[in-house]
């Protein structure tokens, strides 16, 4: 009976919060109103130096903290966290917790030698507080969760169900820190020791549970699934055709009901209609992307709901696998635009001169100075090569934001030397032109 009221009256705050936007807004997460005090690894001799503040950890936004996960077993000791994150679900405007799991990133970027979690708390329970064990780094993580219904109805936070803990039971026991009444974790700042990168200490992040839930379209997250080994495409002297395959996952709450989901990016471009879509999220199955090695980022947008769309790193791809590329592997086609420049400047160069040889052979008069073989007119030269650079990095800028070219190790001295030869070549034919 007591649940019912709490309920009912969760279910009647929500409304009225939602239909007086005059008297109240609802905030999307992401900049939670509160932060408790963060917990740091000891500064002992033995324990090397001061944690330092790394990234904020957030639920998307309309989502709550339900459980974390981690990975443990580094040099100070076999159980000891190296890193770990928080698991997250949507809050729905009836008070219940949506299916899908969304992961923050990580406190700490270490990797560690086995897995811990994860650890949800039960059905329609939220996080509201942790105890944390921490020494030289944080040992172990344990949280505190409470129903959806009594957070909101301001039941004390200490009142909650312990859950399970992920890591060991080194270092010293912290006293339980809870969120204020009220309010639900949402995210935590996260600290590593710059010594090894794993995690050392944490705040964490909460807000009033009203302010979580939110109205409408939200692309929560894009990630690779089933991704294939690196393909060198038939050229194993050529990396920069590499490739590899993935299933893409698009998660998301509340599409739109026409239109498409679209997903773009380096070599990505895909669509499919609003009524293929499942509840939460869609897979998009086999698509072929470059290996470099490096984050590839995706698009993902609704195309009847401009306001719903996300850029997110979907994941690292695999190295190269060409094993007889030599060098970076665009430095060839650069090469060659090189080549084609300089052979193109040194014809109009010498060409120009051939022709007023010609003329000077037929009595015809010329200007003194053109007998010089690369004449050079550093005046004239150097009020034209801001222009030509600011050219390239115009054509950069459209070639990265409208058609998601993803600049190379070679772009830059590629460019920075095609610009003197292109310089040169504009110098030398209005030199001539204004003579």
């Amino acid at each position: 009976m007591k649940n019912s009221r709490l309920v009912l009256s969760l279910l009647l705050g929500l409304g009225f919060l939602f239909n007086n936007s005059a008297l109240a807004q609802c905030v999307e997460l992401g900049t939670p109103v509160g932060e408790l005090t963060p917990i740091l690894k000891s500064t002992a001799a033995v324990c090397g130096p001061a944690a330092q503040a790394t990234a904020v950890c957030d639920c998307p936004p309309g989502f709550v903290a339900v459980g974390y996960e981690g990975e443990e077993g580094n040099s100070w000791g076999g159980m000891v966290l190296s890193q770990f994150t928080l698991r997250c679900r949507q809050l729905n405007t009836d008070g219940t917790l949506g299916a899908t799991v969304s992961v923050t990133c990580s406190n700490g970027t270490a990797a560690g030698n086995a897995f811990d979690g994860p650890i949800d708390a039960a059905g329609g329970e939220a996080l509201v507080g942790f105890e944390v064990r921490i020494g030289c780094a944080i040992d172990g993580v344990q949280g505190q969760s409470k129903p959806i219904a009594d957070i909101a109805a301001g039941t004390p936070n200490s009142t909650s169900n312990t859950m399970a803990s992920i890591g060991g039971m080194g270092g010293s026991a912290q006293p339980i820190m809870y969120a204020p009444d009220g309010n639900v974790i949402v995210g935590m700042q996260s600290y590593e020791d710059p010594g090894n990168n794993i995690s050392g200490g944490v705040a964490w992040r909460y807000a009033p549970i009203e302010t979580c839930i939110i109205n409408g379209c939200n692309i929560t997250s894009i990630a690779f699934n089933n991704a294939s080994a690196c393909n060198d495409n038939g050229t194993d002297d050529i990396a920069y055709d590499d490739f590899f395959t993935a299933d893409v996952v698009v998660s998301f709450v509340d599409a739109p009901t026409t239109g498409t989901l679209d997903l773009s990016g380096p070599n990505v471009s895909e669509s499919v209609a609003v009524g293929s879509l499942g509840a939460n999220s869609y897979t998009f199955t086999g698509l072929q992307m470059p290996a470099t090695g490096g984050s590839i980022f995706l698009t993902a947008s609704f195309s009847d709901n401009g306001t719903c769309s996300l850029n997110d790193n979907a994941g690292i791809s695999p190295s190269t696998c060409s094993p007889n590329a030599t060098g970076i592997p665009t430095m060839s086609e650069w090469g060659l635009i090189l080549f084609a420049l300089i052979m193109l400047t040194l014809s109009v160069v010498f060409g120009t001169q051939y022709q007023q040889s010609m003329a000077m052979a037929n009595g015809v008069s010329v200007s003194s100075g053109r007998n010089s073989r690369l004449p050079f007119d550093s005046k004239t030269f150097f009020q034209i090569l801001p222009w030509v650079y600011a050219t390239f990095v115009l054509v950069f800028a459209i070639a990265i934001f409208i058609f998601a070219y993803e600049m190379t190790t070679a772009d830059i001295p590629g460019s920075l030397l095609a610009g003197g030869i292109i310089t040169y070549l504009i110098h030398f034919i209005k030199r001539y032109s204004n003579k």
